[in-house]
């Protein structure tokens, strides 16, 4: 066969793979940025498959940083009006979401994505668009950042009260054994474990309620068929941690709310390090004593 034959029949086999692939993640966007990717699948669809293999869930499913995956899932409930029970985001619609991605610095790699769902309860409609802005560090720094940017909006003609979820169940270093984790101030959220920390810190508003205990419990209580309210305590243990975050307010006609959170994936320094750390500090107030000492003198 020709060269030219050859190259067009691999170009149309790509091609061909490319589409496949489209076509059975319809509904998994990937962003990406420097040594961080994360992917979410925003509308249940039979039949979707990850890329790599993974275990596709609704929400983010895996947030990868220098080769490893710390995510298992992050995704969002929600309950209005006369509803007697929550409902995963991407399930308060029929159709898909409206989706947007953007690369935001530049680089030619997609790193932002929004997604807006519209809903209804009662007769009255509402939308909510999620907003996540990837954020990656140097290669091997261990470190990655996403900003998410919540904004809910009573679309009807009434007030409307809102019930809002967030649950997130993090696998640091790729493994559910041995994290530790601390709420505080209704606002923030720390996880250590496997020589890495998941810090989140809710920018605005503070939460109503929260929750620290073993995914399978929470997911049971956001699943079930009654209303859910956070009973603002952290069960206390060594072992696969999952947390929620509960808001809830009333909007009335035309009114928004919108939700501001900061997620940072960062290693553990070593004790060595803080030693270090420690001796650096010493040495550097020496000379500034000295300093202090020949001024008083």
């Amino acid at each position: 066969m020709p060269r030219k034959s050859s190259l067009l029949l691999i170009a149309a086999v790509l091609l061909c793979s490319a589409l496949l692939v489209s076509s059975a993640n319809a509904s998994i966007v990937q962003i990406a940025d420097q040594n961080a990717v994360a992917r979410l699948q925003y509308h249940v669809t039979a039949g979707d498959t990850d890329p790599n293999g993974d275990s596709v869930q609704n929400g983010m499913y895996r947030w990868t940083v220098d080769g490893v995956d710390q995510m298992q899932q992050q995704w969002f409930w929600v309950r209005v009006g006369s509803a007697t029970k929550e409902t995963p985001l991407d399930q308060i619609m029929a159709g898909t979401p409206t989706l947007t991605t953007l690369d935001t610095n530049g680089n030619g790699v997609k790193d932002y994505v929004r997604m807006q769902y519209t809903g209804s309860s009662g007769g009255q409609s509402f939308t909510i668009a999620t907003a996540y802005t990837l954020r990656g560090g140097t290669t091997g720094s261990k470190t990655s950042d996403m900003t998410e940017q919540i904004t809910l909006k009573n679309t009807s003609t009434k007030a409307l009260t809102f019930n809002f979820f967030q649950y997130s169940n993090f696998d640091l270093g790729n493994t559910a054994l041995g994290d530790t984790l601390s709420i505080t101030g209704k606002n923030t959220a720390t996880q250590k474990g496997d020589g890495t920390t998941i810090a989140e810190t809710v920018v605005l508003p503070n939460a109503t309620h929260y929750w620290g205990a073993d995914p399978t419990t929470i997911l049971a209580s956001l699943n079930n068929t009654s209303a859910t309210t956070l009973p603002d305590t952290v069960d206390t243990f060594n072992g696969n941690q999952a947390w929620a975050f509960q808001w809830t307010f009333t909007l009335n006609a035309g009114a928004s709310l919108i939700i501001t959170k900061d997620k940072l994936i960062s290693p553990i320094p070593e004790p060595s390090t803080l030693m270090l750390l420690g001796w650096g500090g010493l040495l550097l107030l020496r000379p500034v004593r000295n300093r202090i000492r020949r001024v008083a003198a």
